[in-house]
């Protein structure tokens, strides 16, 4: 958490003090997201017995972000993520039973975009940067007879660890489109854990 916090002091410091620098030629803006998500990486079983065990899930999430232009063509961007987890892990509780995952993710991003001006305000833009933060409310299920069952304590799984923090490196390519009532974007994204969780 320690981490968290100074990412956010320095996300603070930058964002506010270029002002003197560039007066009235700044520009601030705030975006609100949806995001999809699938994660890779986390082994999966031939569990085809069980219903429901989705190896390959899709996530739902949202964000807020505060952007500052700080050269023409240049952004700095932080703001907050929140990220639903649903995952099939290779862990397990060394009674052959396989688990799966449900949790949240919430993190501070710290990005920087690069912007591509077109025709009519329209725009490409390239993002990088990293995501720090934190995976909140793990619940691990097993496969019953009657379905998935909760499984309450954590602590036998294999490898289990209180470290829940971790770091994703973060880029996209997208395109937005200006209207009269705001712009609009997509953008297909790509994040590496740098550190992974016991989780992971």
């Amino acid at each position: 958490m320690k981490q968290i916090k100074l990412i956010s002091c320095l996300l603070i410091f930058a964002v506010s003090g270029s002002n003197h620098l560039w007066g009235q030629e700044k520009k601030n803006s705030f975006a609100v997201s949806g995001s999809i998500a699938h994660y890779i990486g986390i082994e999966d079983y031939d569990v085809t017995p069980f219903d429901g065990y989705y190896a390959f899930p899709i996530s739902p999430g949202a964000e807020l972000i505060y952007s500052r232009q700080i050269f023409p063509r240049i952004e700095l961007c932080t703001g907050i993520n929140f990220q639903g987890v649903s995952v099939a892990s290779n862990v397990d509780i060394s009674y052959d039973y396989f688990l799966r995952f449900n949790y949240q993710e919430i993190s501070i991003p710290l990005l920087m975009r690069i912007n591509f001006p077109l025709k009519a305000q329209n725009k490409w833009y390239f993002t990088v940067g990293a995501y720090q933060g934190s995976q909140l409310g793990i619940m691990a299920e097993i496969p019953l007879k009657g379905g998935w069952g909760k499984w309450n304590d954590l602590t036998p799984i294999a490898g289990y660890s209180n470290d829940h923090l971790f770091s994703d490196i973060y880029l996209d390519v997208g395109y937005s489109k200006t209207h009269s009532w705001g712009d609009l974007s997509i953008a297909p994204f790509f994040k590496y854990r740098a550190n992974p969780t016991w989780l992971n």
